[in-house]
């Protein structure tokens, strides 16, 4: 599996004492918590959430359980990953800012492609005969009033 580092910078790093009970518990109970893929292909898997736990248990060169998470973006990949480490007891006040700010971004950025797609799709659609086409639309005068 990739170390991604953009996906990795989204999580404060673990300190030497977080580091050290995080090894101790993986000793002791093994890995409770699959580490969580994106497979964007046959032979990429990118970590999303358990990059200490990864590198802990390789260091152990003790195997890792995964579970595999589908996304179309990268940009929906990194939505998951910072909705996910929201929950998370480890992150500053400002830290929880920033992933919020940064995820209502990647939000309303996706929503503008949406909108753009269907947009586009719409376009693409062919609309009742005649639509545009003055010569073949018979409004009538019954269909307005003056006022």
């Amino acid at each position: 599996m990739k170390l991604k580092l953009e996906f990795e910078s989204f999580l404060p790093p673990l300190s030497e004492e977080e580091k050290s009970l995080l090894k101790e518990s993986l000793r002791t109970e093994g890995q409770r918590d699959p580490i969580v893929v994106w497979k964007r292909s046959e032979d990429d898997r990118v970590i999303l959430d358990g990059h200490n736990r990864y590198v802990i248990l390789a260091e152990m060169g003790v195997a890792t359980r995964a579970i595999e998470k589908q996304f179309e973006t990268q940009d929906e990949a990194t939505i998951w990953i910072l909705t996910n480490q929201r929950g998370r007891r480890n992150l500053t006040d400002d830290q929880r800012k920033a992933t919020a700010a940064l995820l209502y971004e990647l939000r309303a950025k996706r929503s503008r492609e949406e909108r753009a797609r269907g947009a586009a799709s719409a376009r693409m659609l062919p609309g009742p005969k005649g639509l545009g086409d003055d010569s073949n639309c018979d409004l009538g005068e019954e269909n307005y009033k003056d006022s």
